[in-house]
């Protein structure tokens, strides 16, 4: 019995390990990403740039904003997408 409360532990632990890894992973491109909107001139703090900490959110608009290559095309990305999520 002890043998398996143990394996029940190490197992919570881990994945807890995991969980938290995981988290940190995903701040860090959120981080990157906003880095990225301030290179292609959104001033930190301005509307457009709060937009983009909300889009960020989602792991599939990183990658559609990381995908375009053009800064310009990117920050009309940023409010397109913003203004069509809204629509809805």
């Amino acid at each position: 019995m002890e043998y398996y409360v143990e394996r029940i532990s190490e197992s919570t632990m881990q994945r807890t390990m995991n969980e938290r890894n995981l988290i940190s992973r995903e701040e860090e491109e959120v981080m990157e990403m906003l880095h990225i909107v301030e290179q292609d001139g959104v001033p930190n703090g301005s509307e457009l740039y709060f937009i983009a900490t909300e889009l960020f959110r989602s792991p599939t608009r990183r990658a559609s904003y990381r995908s375009i290559t053009a800064a310009e095309k990117r920050i009309a990305w940023l409010r397109w997408t913003w203004d069509n999520a809204n629509r809805k």
